[in-house]
């Protein structure tokens, strides 16, 4: 069954606004009946043949929908309300190797989410019911530690930055050469993902035709996350060069302040310039290098199937590594904390 479960009479600008506003008000945990139900088998509209086709999708851009899942992380923590859930999880003594782990852990159950088969039983079906066991203890904690409970909202807003830019940047964010099926099928995928990990179908983003999603998609660009962006306040300045340094391990050609303007342009409306300008955050020589060459790659040489497979076999073979010999990893975060966070601060990274 390939066609949606329900057929709304909803326009894309009335879908964000019902997410944000009520699915801020929707916790995602033990504390929602539909939570609770959700997961124990595939949902009715499962189509095994769209899923494995996006499943085979990412394998086929396995490392330019990585880079794209690192710019997603630092665009969700412009949300306020994201932002706090992720400090309470990592809690204010975390060092950027703990950000680390807690980010290849995430890495690792994604990529075994696009092998599985996703029998009940099975190896990958446990690991979703770990996930929504983690998502539900963050929620609890979060709620302990004085800030809000994981909502729909968050929820899928933490959807939309694995998917997102993917389906919305296309050649920008590296993917080309994609059928339309090919992206029915990630749209599929994720649709069904989304259930399985606890979000309602009236808030699920690939719960409408994608079409639909990718205008709902471009409105909380245009909406949420460009503006929240736009502030630069400190704080989130401050996340964007964690994010960077925390993921570097597993991207070894990241370079923190050339991500974060990069990401900030993928905000941007997709009929602006094929080569923006970095604008976001002030960068010197070398980060502007990094820059130029991440647009490089992204927009020319990730087009030919041959560059694209190498550069998928060198990324495969990085995540080996750094899962089998985690010491590697480790003397990278504890270099880079030690060269540019201050560990004198009150709070970790001086956040105040």
């Amino acid at each position: 069954m390939n066609k949606l479960q329900e057929n709304r009479d909803i326009s894309p600008q009335e879908f964000v606004d019902q997410l944000l506003n009520e699915g801020s008000m929707i916790p995602c945990d033990n504390t929602n009946e539909s939570f609770n139900q959700q997961g124990d088998a595939v949902p009715p509209y499962f189509d095994k043949r769209l899923f494995k086709i996006g499943q085979k999708l990412y394998q086929k851009h396995m490392y330019a929908m990585d880079v794209m899942h690192c710019f997603g992380v630092m665009l969700l923590y412009s949300i306020k309300s994201a932002f706090d859930v992720a400090i309470s999880a990592a809690g204010p003594d975390a060092t950027v190797y703990d950000l680390f782990i807690r980010q290849m852990n995430t890495n690792k159950n994604l990529q075994l989410f696009y092998d599985a088969d996703f029998e009940p039983g099975s190896r990958e079906w446990k690991a979703i019911t770990k996930t929504k066991l983690r998502h539900n203890a963050v929620s609890k904690g979060s709620i302990k530690q004085g800030f809000n409970a994981l909502t729909q909202k968050e929820m899928v807003l933490g959807q939309w930055f694995i998917a997102g830019f993917n389906l919305v940047r296309g050649e920008m964010a590296g993917i080309h050469n994609v059928s339309e099926e090919e992206w029915l099928g990630f749209h599929h995928y994720w649709r069904v993902i989304g259930f399985l990990i606890g979000i309602e179908e009236r808030f699920n983003v690939c719960s409408v035709p994608i079409d639909t999603t990718r205008k709902i998609s471009e409105i909380l660009l245009a909406q949420v996350f460009n503006p929240e962006m736009t502030k630069r306040t400190p704080e989130y300045l401050m996340v964007t060069k964690i994010t960077g340094y925390c993921w570097a391990p597993i991207l070894p050609d990241l370079e923190a302040k050339s991500a974060a303007n990069y990401t900030f342009n993928l905000t941007k409306p997709k009929n602006g310039s094929k080569f923006p300008q970095p604008n976001f955050m002030e960068m010197n020589w070398f980060s502007r290098m990094y820059y130029y060459y991440f647009m490089f790659v992204l927009l020319y040489l990730l087009k030919w199937d041959f560059f694209r497979a190498v550069r998928n076999f060198i990324h495969r073979a990085n995540f080996y590594l750094i899962k089998n010999f985690p010491i590697v990893p480790r003397i990278q975060c504890e270099i880079s904390q030690y060269l540019h966070f201050d560990k004198n601060a009150e709070k970790r990274y001086g956040l105040n």
